[in-house]
C-alpha cells in the first residue's frame, strides 16, 4: 500500500518537472527566433571567411530594428533600408531601397556584392558574438556583432 501512495506522489511530481522542462525549450526557441530584434552588425567576411578589408573604416553594417522586421545600414557606398522576415533560423530580405551614389573601388564592389548576396540569404545562426547569413550552398555572409 505505500508502494501505491508514493508512487500516486512521484508519477504527477515526474510529470510536472517534464513539463517544466519542455517549457525551457520553447523559451529558448522563442528567444532564438527574436534575437535579431535591436541588433548592430558589421560585414566581416563574405563566402570565403576572409576579413574584408575596408577602404577609409567605411564598414558594411545591417541593423535590425526592435521589432526585428525593418533592415537598414551602410552598404559600403550608401545606405540601405528595408524589411525582413524571420521564422526560426529561416529568413528573408523583403524589397530593399538604397541611396544612389557612385563611389570609387573597392568601396562599389563590395557594395554590389553585399547586396546581391543579402538577396540570397535564406538562413541565420548566431554563433557568440557572429551572425552568420546563409545560403542554401551555406555561409555566404559573416558579421561581427556591432555597437
Amino acid at each position: 500500500m505505500n508502494f501505491l501512495k508514493s508512487a500516486s506522489i512521484i508519477v504527477p511530481l515526474f510529470a510536472l518537472l517534464s513539463s517544466c522542462k519542455s517549457g525551457e525549450k520553447v523559451s529558448n526557441n522563442s528567444k532564438k527566433m527574436t534575437s535579431l530584434k535591436s541588433t548592430s552588425w558589421e560585414l566581416y567576411a563574405f563566402e570565403d571567411g576572409k576579413a574584408i578589408t575596408y577602404p577609409d573604416e567605411k564598414k558594411v553594417t545591417l541593423v535590425f530594428d526592435e521589432n526585428g522586421k525593418k533592415v537598414s545600414g551602410f552598404a559600403g557606398c550608401n545606405r540601405f533600408f528595408g524589411t525582413a522576415k524571420t521564422e526560426r533560423e529561416t529568413i528573408s530580405f523583403g524589397p530593399m531601397g538604397a541611396t544612389k551614389m557612385m563611389c570609387a573601388e573597392p568601396a562599389m564592389g563590395i557594395e554590389d556584392k553585399f547586396l546581391s548576396m543579402v538577396e540570397q540569404t535564406s538562413a541565420f545562426e548566431i554563433k557568440g558574438d557572429q551572425l552568420l547569413l546563409k545560403s542554401e550552398e551555406g555561409v555566404i555572409l559573416t558579421y561581427n556583432k556591432g555597437e
